[in-house]
């Protein structure tokens, strides 16, 4: 269970790293949940329908974090149309350092 406390300074550090904004924050909050789930439950749309984020704001996201370094992006394996979703080395850290992240470090595709 986390403290009010360890929730403040987790989201200060979350800020410092560069998610200057709640969405920011509920992105990365979302595929740490998802860390380690199929390759199918970490796509853009995914993630944008779970938090009910228009696309054109999910891509403003994504492009933000994965400037910051805090998350990465790929082809998916099996349709080169859509794409993958994953924390960073550095963002897997930051969860890591919450003991917020319980999954394989490696996901499954």
């Amino acid at each position: 269970m986390i403290t009010t406390e360890l929730a403040a300074l987790f989201i200060m550090d979350l800020r410092r790293a560069g998610a200057g904004t709640s969405a920011d924050i509920a992105v990365l909050l979302e595929l740490s949940d998802r860390h380690g789930a199929s390759v199918e439950e970490r796509t853009p749309s995914m993630i944008s329908r779970a938090l009910k984020i228009p696309k054109a704001q999910m891509s403003n996201i994504i492009k933000r974090l994965q400037r910051r370094a805090l998350i990465t992006r790929g082809s998916h394996p099996r349709d080169l149309r859509k794409l993958e979703l994953n924390l960073s080395d550095s963002g897997r850290r930051l969860f890591g350092k919450y003991h917020l992240l319980q999954c394989p470090k490696t996901p499954t595709t």
